[in-house]
Parts: C-alpha cells; structure tokens; sequence
C-alpha cells in the first residue's frame, strides 16, 4: 500500500556502478556535511591505503528525514580502489 502523500510520485531511481566503496556515517545537519567529507577525503582516505575511484561517483545516502536537523543521520559513501 502506497502513503497518501506518495500517490503519483515517480521515485527517483539512480544505478550505481559496482565496485568497493568506503562508507563513513554523519550525524547532524547537513551544513555539516561538507566539512566531514572535507575531513574524510583528506585525512582518512590517503592514510587508509585506498584511494578515489573517479570512474564511479561519490554519495551521500540520507537515511531519514527529521525536523530535527540534530538527529538526520547520512551515509557518505566513496568508491574507492586499492593504492598503487
């Protein structure tokens, strides 16, 4: 059974490319999001022994939607590849 308020809503459908991805979890608001990939392109990914994988894309998963912008939880996900 499909929500009223989801009646006649086409989903937004997205492939993603198969392959390894790094996945690192943000709580809070989404102003923050773009210091913690900051943080965790610059910092965890080059000391990790991975590296970007530029052929596939990078996300962001939001999984809820709150009021609270405190409590939204995100998954930031990067595709990655073994350094050579």
């Amino acid at each position: 059974m499909v929500p009223a308020a989801l009646e006649g809503v086409e989903p937004d459908c997205v492939m993603i490319p198969s392959g390894l991805y790094a996945v690192t979890v943000h709580f809070g608001s989404s102003e923050m999001i773009g210091p913690v990939w900051e943080k965790w392109m610059t910092e965890w990914l080059p000391a990790s022994g991975w590296e970007c994988d530029y052929s596939r894309p990078n996300y962001e998963w939001y999984q809820n939607r709150l009021d609270n912008q405190e409590l939204l939880l995100t998954f930031l996900v990067t595709a990655v590849k073994r350094k050579m």
